[in-house]
């Protein structure tokens, strides 16, 4: 009996030790620039990993969180090492990097009041920015308006990224050179997720910001 049991024991042991690694690992297809991105590690029979990111950054991390500082594809590899360090597997995919861009902007709702002394309703603009920006950009006037005449839907004339950072979002009554605060929004749009639109509402007034990625 003990002929047959220690073969077979000895063949199971060596089986055990042979056992060649599975590289994997799991992340999102896409994701935002600078956005902490989380690689979930799901290899089999490894002892030890190193990443490699094609902006040259490495990890030797089982689960490592990587953010990229420019947009386009990402390349991500995977080395998983077996227990003599020697047998190895590899594994990598793409992750697409995007910036983030106003879409439009609609003034929803109002909360008005008497604004000028013949009844009319505010000549409406928007002045908008981030906090980090030197310059503001802004949209044409749209003058008297009145509940029936909203929403007023705004595009910009060109693309617009919206980084992750504080902005500025404000509604004046515009009258010749002189200009009225209607109400300011002072929002970060990252924080906001990655669903469109979101509404901002204060003091019965409402915008809606619409974005899309690319």
């Amino acid at each position: 009996m003990k002929k047959i049991f220690l073969p077979a024991l000895i063949l199971i042991l060596l089986s055990s030790c042979s056992k060649e690694p599975s590289a994997c690992f799991t992340a999102p297809d896409q994701a935002e620039i600078h956005e902490p991105i989380e690689f979930i590690n799901c290899s089999v029979d490894a002892t030890g990993y190193y990443w490699w990111f094609d902006d040259n950054d490495t990890s030797n991390e089982v689960n490592p969180v990587k953010s990229f500082s420019s947009s386009g594809p990402h390349l991500v590899y995977l080395t998983a090492f077996g227990r003599n360090s020697v047998i190895q597997s590899k594994y990598n995919r793409t992750i697409q990097i995007v910036r983030r861009y106003i879409d439009s902007i609609r003034i929803r709702s109002l909360a008005f009041q008497s604004w000028d002394a013949d009844g009319t309703g505010p000549d409406l603009q928007l002045i908008y920015g981030s906090d980090a920006s030197k310059s503001n950009l802004s949209s044409r006037e749209f003058p008297d308006i009145l509940p029936p005449d909203l929403p007023v839907s705004i595009r910009p004339v060109k693309k617009v990224e919206l980084t992750d950072t504080t902005w500025h979002f404000t509604l004046i009554d515009r009258d010749g050179a002189l200009a009225d605060t209607i109400v300011t929004w002072r929002v970060n749009p990252v924080e906001f997720g990655r669903k469109a639109p979101f509404v901002l509402e204060k003091n019965g007034h409402t915008m809606e910001l619409s974005f899309y990625f690319e």
